[in-house]
């Protein structure tokens, strides 16, 4: 197995949390599932929250893919627009969270910048009062 290493930036996208268990794909619960327990997430049902991932020659890593350091092109649908409520709870602006990603046997391990007042949603505060607003409207 190979491991990159990729510096990127993250905001939220103010929606509710939800649950891993609301989603009907399979396909994308088994994904989740396997980042979860990348970045060491042992909960049966994580809450997760919609984000928006910005670097590797992307403004959109998501939807449009990224390339890595060496320049290996790594289509969309690698990344998922959801991470994990308690891999971000705790964190500030400008924080980097390290967030690991499977690409079928390798692993990109992105160090993610906390960046909501750079992006869109910068009306929600920084980066903890957005997530914390998230939180308080969302069911648990």
């Amino acid at each position: 197995m190979k491991k990159y290493n990729l510096d990127c930036n993250v905001f939220i996208i103010p929606n509710s949390m939800t649950k891993k268990s609301r989603f009907l794909l399979s396909s994308f619960v088994d994904r989740l599932e396997k980042i979860s327990s990348l970045n060491g997430i042992q909960d049966e049902d994580p809450e997760v929250v919609q984000t928006w991932f910005v670097g590797g020659n992307s403004d959109n890593m998501t939807d449009h893919g990224f390339k890595l350091p060496d320049g290996t092109r790594i289509n969309n649908g690698v990344l998922l627009h959801y991470i994990p409520y308690k891999l971000l709870c705790g964190h500030k602006e400008g924080d980097t969270v390290s967030y690991i990603v499977p690409i079928g046997d390798d692993v990109v391990e992105l160090n993610c910048t906390l960046k909501q007042l750079d992006y869109r949603y910068r009306n929600f505060g920084r980066f903890e009062e957005c997530l914390d607003y998230v939180y308080r409207n969302s069911r648990h």
